[in-house]
């Protein structure tokens, strides 16, 4: 059964209204709304009522482009109705009685591999690490140190101030006492390199530790060299 979230209020408004506003993950457009009275009386309700749920399908797709190949069972369908706080699931019976009446679409498609990854990255058991920047400014994360690995939390600086990942290098910003990897103890010197090979509590981050991120020189582009070719006789 496919899914929208959608907004409704009184019928007077929304029936004279030709548009439904569809919001897809804080962008909001406005699509014309299915109307069947062009058809005049010889279309069934039934009928009709097809015309109009694919209609509004056909316009969220053309609106976003991204769901073009996304199935309707995948699209999550809830509506927020009168006297109702929350956004509630509406069953297909219930879409010929409220379609005239719904203003408002909220369409929502179920979390990707990488959502689902940024969420257990930031959401998860997460511990505080400050990343000083090459301007001296410092940024904090709240981070899950067992899951989250280097490039992780360069994503997370980069939608920050938009560096890159692959200009970040991430390295300790002071000498600690850690556990190695091959069983025995000793310092990590300062500058120590966290790479992106494994979780940051085994790369020796440690919650409140503070880390520095530098900046690699931009790859310099190769010269383009012009060649004449000349053909002998």
């Amino acid at each position: 059964m496919s899914r929208l979230s959608l907004t409704s209020v009184g019928s007077t408004a929304a029936q004279t209204h030709p548009y439904i506003l569809v919001t897809y993950k804080g962008s909001s457009i406005a699509v014309p709304r299915a109307d069947c009275s062009q058809y005049g009386e010889c279309v069934r309700l039934s009928e009709c009522q097809i015309f109009k749920m694919t209609g509004l399908m056909r316009a969220i797709r053309n609106a976003f482009p991204v769901l073009q190949d996304t199935d309707d069972k995948m699209l999550v369908i809830e509506a927020v109705i009168p006297r109702a706080s929350n956004a509630v699931q509406i069953v297909p019976t219930l879409w010929p009685h409220i379609y005239d009446t719904v203003t408002e679409i909220v369409v929502r498609t179920p979390p990707t591999e990488a959502e689902e990854r940024m969420k257990m990255i930031t959401e998860v058991a997460t511990s505080t690490v400050s990343v000083n920047m090459p301007d001296g400014k410092t940024l904090k994360f709240e981070i899950n140190l067992n899951y989250a690995d280097a490039r992780d939390l360069k994503l997370l600086i980069q939608k920050k101030i938009g560096v890159p990942v692959e200009r970040q290098v991430l390295s300790l910003h002071n000498m600690k006492w850690v556990n190695k990897r091959d069983g025995t103890s000793g310092y990590a010197q300062t500058g120590t390199e966290i790479f992106e090979d494994d979780a940051l509590i085994e790369c020796y981050v440690s919650p409140g530790d503070t880390l520095r991120m530098r900046l690699t020189r931009k790859p310099q582009e190769a010269p383009v060299l012009d060649v004449v070719v000349r053909s002998g006789r």
